[in-house]
């Protein structure tokens, strides 16, 4: 009688894991057939990690030969001969010329540098130089350093000044590139004449990924300095279209006139609606100041259209809003829409219309899916008469966990959300500070 029940006992036992096992695998089938959003996030490049990690700790050095330059030397012909591991040291001076840099490429273990000399301060200077335009009353701008078809590429200690223009832009980089570097260098007075008129635009640094064969990839753009720009209906750091990888970090942007750093999507710069919008690109420890516009609200750090975006520790004080993530332009499917979103640890003060805005402003625009907003301080920001320090519109699937909110006074709005259940709606509030300023109680309402 044991002899039996132990042998019906076992094969119950082999029964219950093997139906345990065929519930799993179609659950993980379930799983894979849901259709649901995903975002392809690149693996980790640990050659261009280490590339970037050099620079961070100011021990990145060339392999190859030294060149040097001075005011008046042909550039164009010596970069032509630079090779990969080599290095291009600009001198002192006053350089009044465009610079197109095609075709340069170095290896991942040799990259090809352009940077000051040591102790050096070269300027590129856009004073009077323009492009060709098919608008005589708005002259096209110079763009001052254009990159095309590079790669293993670094700028680094140069200074960019006076490029005013319809599209004027201080670092152009356009499809094809990838493992470029932009660090330390200075931008300033880079306009576009009356920059309250609708798409007049310039850029300190723009990624235009207009193409859909090639994408931008692999870009690291650390510690320059942007200030005392008229932008217009343009960002000073704009990252746009079928662009990858890019790693924002360590910049100051002051008073340049709109948006400081945008990752923006959806706008059919790439014919191919799948790829026109940055994926796994971040924004890390970067200050952005004074950026206000009269014409548009002007956040410091904005996504529009992209997916798989971090910003992560950054300051924003005295510009219109602090951070937005939101959707300008329909997407063409929903797996397209603005999503995998992080905003993290970062400080916001002194911004009036908003601290923190997500979603799409408009009913018949994009979605807005898939964010996390946690570990933020946000102060003194959303005083404007219908401003607020966190707003919501057309967004899905949001997680509010563990900020600080504090408010200027009590009459200022903590949350604002006018469109409704309909349009705003899996939204998660937990382990949030609300505090007004004239107050020494701190209040945990979620």
């Amino acid at each position: 009688m044991t002899k039996t029940l132990l042998k019906i006992f076992s094969f119950i036992l082999l029964l219950s894991a093997a139906i345990t096992a065929m519930l799993l695998l179609n659950l993980n089938k379930n799983r894979e057939n849901t259709g649901a959003t995903s975002v392809q996030v690149e693996e980790s490049n640990d050659t261009f990690e280490t590339a970037m990690k050099a620079v961070r700790n100011d021990s990145f050095e060339g392999s190859g030969r030294v060149y040097e330059a001075e005011e008046g030397d042909e550039l164009s012909e010596i970069i032509s001969d630079l090779k990969a591991g080599d290095t291009l040291l600009l001198k002192t001076g006053d350089y009044r010329e465009i610079l197109d840099i095609s075709g340069l490429h170095g290896t991942e273990d040799n990259y090809i540098t352009l940077e000051a000399a040591p102790g050096a301060a070269p300027v590129f200077d856009g004073s009077g130089l323009s492009e060709a335009s098919d608008d005589p009353a708005l002259p096209d701008g110079p763009v001052m350093i254009r990159l095309s078809d590079c790669s293993y590429v670094r700028l680094s200690g140069i200074s960019i000044a006076h490029a005013e223009g319809q599209s004027a832009c201080g670092i152009y980089v356009e499809p094809g590139c990838d493992h470029l570097i932009i660090d330390n260098c200075s931008m300033e007075d880079i306009t576009v004449p009356d920059p309250s008129v609708e798409d007049h635009c310039a850029n300190g640094i723009l990624l235009f990924g207009d193409s859909a064969k090639e994408a931008i990839e692999d870009i690291f753009i650390y510690k320059n300095t942007i200030k005392n720009c008229a932008t217009g209906w343009a960002e000073c750091i704009s990252v746009a279209g079928h662009v990858t990888n890019v790693t924002v970090e360590g910049n100051t942007i002051d008073n340049t006139g709109n948006i400081g750093i945008d990752f923006t999507g959806n706008y059919s710069y790439c014919p191919d609606p799948s790829k026109d919008f940055p994926v796994s690109c971040e924004a890390i420890g970067n200050t952005v100041k004074n950026c206000k516009s009269a014409y548009a609200t002007s956040y410091g750090l904005y996504v529009d259209g992209a997916q798989g975006i971090e910003f992560r520790d950054n300051t924003i004080i005295a510009c219109s809003g602090g951070i937005e993530v939101g959707a300008e332009e329909q997407q063409k499917s929903d797996e397209y829409a603005t999503c995998k979103i992080l905003v993290a640890g970062n400080k916001i003060s002194d911004c009036p219309e908003a601290g923190i805005t997500i979603g799409g402003y408009e009913t018949n625009l994009g979605w807005v899916k898939g964010v996390t907003v946690r570990e933020n301080t946000c102060k003194n920001s959303g005083t404007d008469p219908e401003g607020a320090i966190l707003t919501l519109s057309k967004c899905r699937g949001i997680r509010i966990e563990n900020n600080i909110f504090e408010a200027a006074s009590d009459k200022t709005l903590f949350v604002r959300s006018e469109m409704g259940k309909k349009w705003t709606k899996d939204i998660i509030f937990r382990g949030n500070t609300y505090k007004t300023a004239n107050s020494d109680e701190y209040a945990i309402l979620w």
